[in-house]
């Protein structure tokens, strides 16, 4: 399994486009952020996601601060377990 998120972190850092595309495509949570945060080319990106929220070296995934199918947290979670 491709680790997607490290301690809840995307793992692909704030420049892995292709990486947060393909997370974003299969997120039943993804929602657009709106015009002046959209960063990256691809529409449906986690980069363009509202519930995106920076860190120092990536994002967290805060949709409904719970775990969504598909995100990091779900998936440091399936890690985990």
């Amino acid at each position: 399994m491709v680790r997607e998120c490290v301690a809840g972190e995307f793992a692909g850092g704030q420049e892995d486009w292709r990486g947060a595309a393909l997370l974003a495509a299969t997120c039943p949570g993804f929602s657009f952020d709106v015009e002046e945060e959209l960063v990256a080319d691809d529409a449906r990106s986690c980069y363009n996601c509202r519930y995106r929220r920076w860190t120092r070296l990536s994002f967290t995934c805060m949709q409904a601060g719970r775990p969504m199918p598909g995100s990091c947290h779900d998936n440091l979670a399936m890690e985990r377990s």
